[in-house]
């Protein structure tokens, strides 16, 4: 009996193998349907912050290119500096909706508010509504300016709110309501193009309620139906694969025992027979000579043969039927009435957390490209770290740690994305306030030399371990200890070393004997 000497491969290797192939299948299953529920409520229930994802199109007034179509039932309109209509959607709205309609309308994140109630005057028994203006300080008290009462009429009674205006529309109502129509709602966004021109966006969508939501929330999870028979049809194509791959080693080696046993030389190929057989080959050879002992031997081989083939049968029986009773449960109904909100809350939960992941592999991968390009501006990245760090203080006195800051007071001129340098600044800091103690000291510094910026961004916190600092750029690489961000994605400081890369720089993260602190990330810009 000859042998070729190939590398073997272990039926082990080829369990596990299995079993990863078959769990990644599912995870890619899962993370699709999350992806597809999540893209439809995002498309049925858009809101201003769904139109602000397409900012450039906005600032480079290239409205046309912003998919409205996506949304159902949903328009904008964009006036200029004058009042004028630069765009709309609807050219209902645009002839319905003028310029001065734009005071009654809520600025999205204007700190300025209407409030509007309607009751019973008690003096005169008749109908009155009451609209009152308020402020909201920086320290989020609520500021009265003024109000005015209005008649059944809409005429003004009271109150010098509105100017010398005597009355107000239907419309005017409902716009400082919140309402388009009884449908809809409206807000406005005000900003600055490209040229520092004012623009007011005007933004319509769908008024949602409770019965909506959850109509199209079920419509959305009846996805959820059409993984049933997919997975199954999974469970049997591995199945048959595996079983075949199985089955042909075990027969190579019954193949070659009867074939010795008639004297013929057989080519036995190692590569395709599981390791573990490998022995069983070799003590074949001594057959003639030992006779007595070949039956035993072959005794023995034969029952270690059928445990192996009862540890096989087991090892895939269990999540096999696991998997046959989910989808069995699924299938019949059996589901608790009860529990289904239950059930719909935890299926909303693992959505968005799939959604933002998704849209972090997205960032790294979008960020990967070979023709991604930052979009750099030359500005003062000092007064830039200042404001970024300066958003964050409240955040970081809530997690009890305490910020030092030092930064050269002078104009440190570079040019950067100030978009990835948020993110940037965003993941660091995140990092240092996810996965440290109370009482931990952060300590952020910019320093401004001739070739260079250095930035580093350090802590006296828990550190990290060496094992992890080593991989800790790396993509997929997650836990506490790795200090990664993104929702726990494993691409957070992935993504900060690709913007640091996109800005022509360097990162490293100290430890140790290298750093004063315990964890260190310093960036180097060079100029």
């Amino acid at each position: 009996m000859k042998t070729k000497r190939n590398r073997s491969i272990s039926l082990v290797t080829i369990c596990v193998f299995q079993f990863f192939l078959f769990s990644l299948i599912l995870l890619l299953l899962y993370m699709f349907i999350n992806y597809q529920i999540n893209r439809r409520l995002e498309n049925a229930f858009p809101s201003m912050t769904t139109l602000l994802e397409y900012q450039d199109e906005l600032i480079y007034d290239t409205y046309y290119q912003i998919p409205i179509h996506r949304y159902a039932d949903c328009d904008f309109v964009i006036y200029g500096e004058k009042g004028n209509v630069l765009y709309s959607t609807s050219k209902k709205i645009r002839n319905q909706l003028s310029s001065d309609d734009l005071m009654f309308i809520a600025d999205y994140y204007g700190d300025t508010f209407y409030s509007y109630s309607a009751g019973i005057d008690q003096a005169t028994q008749k109908k009155r509504a009451y609209i009152s203006l308020y402020q909201v300080d920086e320290d989020d008290t609520l500021s009265f300016i003024d109000e005015c009462v209005l008649d059944e009429n809409y005429q003004i009674i009271e109150g010098n709110l509105f100017g010398d205006r005597t009355s107000l529309t239907q419309q005017e109502v409902n716009l400082i309501k919140g309402y388009y129509d009884p449908d809809t709602n409206i807000e406005k966004y005000e900003y600055l193009n490209i040229n520092d021109e004012q623009r007011t966006l005007v933004f319509i969508s769908p008024h949602i309620n409770e019965t909506s939501y959850e109509r199209v929330l079920n419509d959305a999870n009846q996805l959820w139906l059409y993984a049933i028979p997919v997975i199954f049809i999974i469970i049997v194509i591995q199945s048959f694969f595996f079983s075949k791959r199985v089955k042909n080693a075990i027969r190579q080696l019954d193949e070659a025992i009867v074939s010795y046993q008639d004297g013929d030389i057989v080519v036995v190929d190692e590569k395709r027979m599981p390791l573990e057989f490998k022995r069983t080959l070799e003590n074949f050879s001594d057959l003639r000579d030992h006779l007595e002992e070949a039956k035993r031997e072959k005794d023995r081989l034969y029952k270690e043969k059928q445990q192996l083939i009862v540890d096989i049968s087991h090892d895939l029986k269990t999540p096999l039927t696991v998997i046959q009773g989910y989808a069995k449960a699924f299938m019949d109904g059996k589901i608790d009435e009860k529990k289904v909100e239950k059930y719909m809350t935890v299926i909303m939960n693992k959505t968005q957390l799939a959604a933002d992941l998704l849209n972090t592999l997205f960032d790294y991968v979008q960020m990967d490209h070979p023709g991604y390009q930052a979009k750099l501006e030359k500005a003062d990245l000092g007064e830039f770290v200042k404001a970024f760090l300066a958003g964050k203080y409240s955040e970081i006195e809530d997690k009890g740690c305490m910020l030092e800051v030092e930064i050269e007071d002078k104009k440190i001129m570079y040019s950067f994305d100030k978009k990835l340098m948020t993110r940037l600044l965003d993941n660091l800091l995140g990092n240092a306030l996810r996965y440290n103690p109370k009482g931990t000291v952060i300590y952020v510094s910019l320093v401004d030399s001739e070739k260079e910026i250095m930035i580093r961004v350090a802590d006296n916190g828990t550190g990290i371990p060496e094992e992890i600092a080593e991989k800790a750029f790396e993509p997929f690489v997650t836990g506490s200890s790795a200090r990664t961000s993104g929702s726990g994605s494993g691409l957070g400081l992935s993504i900060v070393k690709k913007i640091v890369e996109l800005h022509h720089g360097h990162i490293e993260l100290l430890l140790g004997e290298k750093t004063p602190y315990a964890t260190e990330i310093k960036i180097t810009l060079f100029k």
